[in-house]
């Protein structure tokens, strides 16, 4: 696990919501780091990045984006 998603900028500005799509183009992404997790990570447009999901996020995002989900 890297950690946990603090943030998402867009040309030095926060995107409102933490909401990137296609659209927003490149990103930066503000992790907080967990356990052995080191800093200085970059990702290109082809790796991945994988959600842990828990009942309650899956339930938040069945709330709050059910139509995009």
């Amino acid at each position: 696990m890297v950690g946990t998603v603090e943030s998402i900028e867009s040309n030095g500005k926060p995107i409102k919501g933490n909401k990137a799509t296609k659209e927003t183009g490149d990103v930066a992404i503000k992790i907080k780091e967990h356990g052995n997790a080191k800093g200085g990570f970059t990702f290109k447009e082809d790796d991945y990045l994988l959600s842990k999901l828990t009942r309650y996020s899956i339930d938040c995002l069945k709330e709050h984006f059910r139509e995009e989900v």
